[in-house]
């Protein structure tokens, strides 16, 4: 008898370029990772610096506030006071009394005058008898003005005798306004 050789499977021969690729790949991703990391890492840093700059600037508007705030709090307790008196001053109180005296109609009687320096407005509380009564005294006031100073604002007609009819005028006394 003769021996045979038969082989019925071979042996598998791993392939040493699969563990060395799989190793390759495996590096790769990891490098990759890392990579991804740092950059992370970096813009944090980043991140955090210019956060820290900001609080610093933050800190800083927020002191000047309260500082401002402080010296706004230590102005002398007659400086508002002396502005509004220096602006009353300044103000034509002269040429308003002189208007408001000169015009006369029958039936309309001035019962307030609020005159406000800062806005340069005048406002004149007033009642009539007539709605036709008081826009005559308009046309009286207004009189010799190239353009109306003197404006209606409110009229308040009543239908009870023991109340009287009321109205409000108005005018602006700056250099803006003439």
């Amino acid at each position: 008898m003769k021996r045979l050789k038969v082989e019925f499977a071979r042996p598998h021969e791993t392939a040493w370029w699969l563990p060395a690729g799989l190793c390759a790949a495996l590096l790769l991703a990891a490098a990759r990772q890392g990579e991804e990391a740092w950059s992370t890492h970096k813009r944090a840093a980043v991140v955090e610096r210019e956060a820290a700059a900001l609080t610093v600037q933050l800190e800083a508007a927020m002191q000047a506030q309260r500082g401002a705030m402080e010296s706004l709090a230590r102005l002398p307790l007659y400086a508002n006071d002396a502005a509004a008196l220096a602006k009353m001053a300044s103000f034509p109180v002269d040429r308003v009394f002189t208007a408001l005296e000169s015009t006369q109609v029958e039936g309309v009687k001035l019962t307030a005058i609020e005159i406000t320096a800062h806005d340069g407005e005048v406002r004149v509380n007033l009642e009539f008898a007539e709605y036709a009564m008081l826009l005559r005294y308009l046309e009286e006031i207004n009189a010799g003005e190239p353009t109306p100073r003197w404006a209606l604002l409110q009229a308040q007609i009543t239908q009870y005798a023991t109340i009287p009819n009321s109205g409000v005028i108005v005018s602006r006394w700056t250099e803006a306004g003439r």
